[in-house]
């Protein structure tokens, strides 16, 4: 396999895709790729946007492509302007297959059953990407804000005779305001989508997730009632009153969401040292209907379950991101193994203006992945999805790294 990354800032939306396109070739993958991979900022009409994809690449390359709050390449990244990121991939003994569903928010068990049976199985797939809209309806004055439920998604991909292989990945949003995102491949545009990438053959996938966030007290608070995604009692208290201690406070029902407070679950040795990797964050979206408890974007912690408070921190956040990306490259050197292609799915959360970063802990991954020469593409997310002791979990507040190995020689 062959991966080429191109990065391009431009306000006319043919120019932003063909730059884009031109430099991911110039890369690595060389002149007309098999396929093309493209994350791009709201703002940027898909339409020119994608034709300007297709006149840099040719007439046999697929196009797929999602928008987000931001993208990151080898050579920069944003979130405010017209930017986008372009993998180019020329595919040998790698091969990859994808397929997409559109409408996911009306039955999302049913969209995951029918991506299942488009994609396929074959016994050397290694990974499957995964990216869908996490908005589900966008919040207006008579509505509140409704997440696509990525259990249900996951639920109907097994139920759909998917194969039994790590699935990474991501819930995308169009801005930091909730609103849609949207995916597009050769001929089709749309929201409420659900897209999968399989890659197969002679690889190997390796990843990390770094969120830097510390327990608040250390305590543990069993989960006594709930509706839905809403967690509306602590240890039988109304979650909002134990907010309002930990604040001093109400002030915090205004966020959307929470900035420097999350709510996780330990799936490490209960009273054991701290270990980041064993905490599964989820954002605090705001007071639940009623404000007697939370919202967060899944519902899959149930009654019983034990959560700590969780504090985000900047300095962790940003020393956790170089020291995990540095560490998993050198494991994948010390296994004999050679990177192909790194992706960063990001937390929007942790972009610099929305944590009030002195530093964007992306750029800190992306100087890691220049040193070393190995292409990089990312795109900040809303959900994050990463395979953990053969389970597909939620996480939030993350950054997820995956990377795409072949064995050296």
């Amino acid at each position: 396999m062959k991966a080429g990354i191109g990065y391009a800032q431009e306000k006319n939306a043919y120019q932003c895709g063909y730059q884009a396109a031109l430099r991911a070739m110039e890369a690595g993958s060389g002149p007309a790729p098999s396929y093309g991979l493209s994350f791009c900022t709201n703002d940027v009409d898909i339409d020119e946007f994608r034709k300007g994809l297709r006149a840099a690449f040719g007439n046999d390359a697929v196009i797929a492509g999602f928008t987000a709050v931001g993208v990151i390449a080898n050579e920069g990244l944003s979130y405010t302007d017209s930017a986008a990121a372009v993998l180019a991939l020329q595919c040998n003994k790698v091969k990859i297959r994808a397929a997409s569903v559109f409408d996911s928010g009306e039955n999302e068990k049913e969209a995951g059953m029918t991506l299942a049976k488009e994609l396929g199985a074959l016994p050397d797939d290694k990974v499957l990407l995964l990216f869908y809209d996490m908005v589900k309806k966008v919040k207006k004055q008579d509505r509140p804000l409704e997440m696509t439920s990525m259990l249900s998604i996951l639920s109907g991909l097994t139920q759909g005779g998917a194969a039994k292989i790590p699935i990474f990945g991501g819930g995308l949003m169009g801005t930091l305001k909730f609103d849609h995102s949207v995916y597009f491949d050769n001929d089709r545009t749309g929201s409420n989508y659900a897209a999968g990438l399989v890659i197969g053959g002679d690889c190997g996938v390796y990843s990390a997730g770094m969120h830097g966030c510390t327990p608040f007290d250390g305590a543990y608070h069993a989960i006594t009632k709930k509706d839905g995604a809403a967690i509306l009692e602590l240890d039988g208290q109304p979650v909002d009153a134990l907010i309002d201690e930990i604040y001093q406070s109400r002030d915090w029902r205004n966020e959307l969401p929470i900035t420097d407070l999350t709510i996780a679950k330990n799936f490490g040795p209960k009273y054991a040292p701290c270990r980041e990797a064993d905490y599964i964050n989820r954002i605090i979206l705001g007071p639940a209907a009623g404000e007697m408890g939370i919202r967060v974007p899944e519902q899959d912690w149930q009654v019983g379950a034990d959560v700590q408070f969780m504090i985000r921190d900047n300095e962790e956040m940003l020393a956790s991101a170089e020291q995990n990306s540095a560490a998993l490259l050198r494991r994948i050197k010390a296994d004999g193994r050679t990177p192909l292609l790194g992706i960063y799915v990001d937390c929007a959360g942790r972009t610099a203006s929305f944590s009030n970063s002195g530093e964007e802990e992306a750029a800190l991954v992306q100087r890691e992945f220049n040193e070393h020469n190995i292409p990089l593409i990312g795109v900040y997310s809303g959900f994050e999805l990463a395979t953990v002791d053969g389970e597909c979990v939620g996480r939030e507040w993350t950054g997820l790294l995956i990377v795409i190995t072949h064995s050296e020689g």
